[in-house]
């Protein structure tokens, strides 16, 4: 009798251990997607600041006046 609740013990935390692991590689595979989609956005947000620096840049070359480029705001979360 002791053997059958050894297997059914067994049993049981096998069915856990699978059950865990089934569920790290879901929550894993949501934190790499919402990674990748805050980077994303980080990227725009990059590229958006530096086609606006280019354009201060040329504009003031065109005029013969040297602007310094706006600072970062504070609440900028990229940087």
């Amino acid at each position: 009798m002791t053997q059958d609740k050894g297997w059914l013990a067994r049993g049981a935390a096998r069915r856990i251990i699978e059950a865990m692991s089934r569920i790290n590689k879901d929550s894993e595979t949501k934190k790499s997607g919402s990674r990748s989609a805050r980077l994303a956005g980080a990227l725009r947000e990059n590229l958006r600041r530096r086609k606006a620096q280019e354009r201060a840049r040329e504009e003031s070359q065109a005029t013969g006046t040297a602007q310094k480029p706006a600072p970062a705001r504070r609440d900028d979360p990229v940087r």
